[in-house]
């Protein structure tokens, strides 16, 4: 019984730090960011290179828990390829001490189908 338990709040745990949204997050569009915003884009190089985001620095989502330090203390938006992604970094930069304002989803499928609002 307590092994079920223990296999039961795993997975919700899993899934609530996947798929469940950040609050107090918004999606924003990152041509009306604030002055002194920094733009965090966290997609793969090869996708960020064909549909680029200007004044974005392009830190892929794998290398974020080693190169998040420049964005401690800094308000920052995120743009993302997914959802996934972005719930995961959204909340690893929040524990690091950097302050997520927003976030952009990019990939038209993920708006499609209904997982990424539009901004």
């Amino acid at each position: 019984m307590f092994t079920i338990a223990f296999v039961l709040i795993f997975i919700f745990i899993l899934f609530y730090r996947r798929f469940v949204p950040v609050r107090g997050v918004k999606c924003t569009n990152p041509e009306h960011v604030k002055e002194g915003t920094k733009t965090l884009d966290i997609r793969d190089y090869h996708i960020a290179s064909h549909a680029p985001i200007a004044g974005a620095t392009n830190i892929p989502f794998a290398y974020i828990k080693r190169y998040y330090q420049p964005f401690i203390g800094s308000e920052v938006v995120i743009i993302s390829n997914d959802v996934v992604a972005k719930n995961l970094c959204i909340r690893f930069l929040k524990q690091k001490g950097v302050h997520v304002t927003g976030y952009y989803i990019s990939n038209p499928d993920q708006q499609e189908k209904g997982f990424a609002e539009l901004c």
